[in-house]
């Protein structure tokens, strides 16, 4: 998405600029998290924390600002 408060040349890019899959397993009564791309993984206890806790991990390894990180699902097993 691109916004402009002005002239042309001030156009900003917003909205997510990286995108990573996981892959979701459930392990006991924790969910597991694996991003494949940076060979990490990261856990949630709940599958409401999945996404927040793999974006968490993205920004922090990657330097990316967490609002710019775009998740995609590519598995889950339960």
């Amino acid at each position: 998405v691109l916004v402009s408060d002005g002239p042309p040349h001030r156009l900003v890019r917003e909205g997510p600029t990286s995108r990573f899959d996981i892959d979701v397993t459930r392990d006991g009564g924790w969910w597991m998290v694996h991003i494949p791309k940076l060979g990490g993984r990261t856990q949630a206890r709940f599958p409401r924390e999945v996404e927040p806790m793999a974006r968490e991990y993205i920004a922090l390894s990657t330097g990316t600002p967490i609002d710019q990180v775009a998740i995609n699902w590519r598995r889950c097993t339960l």
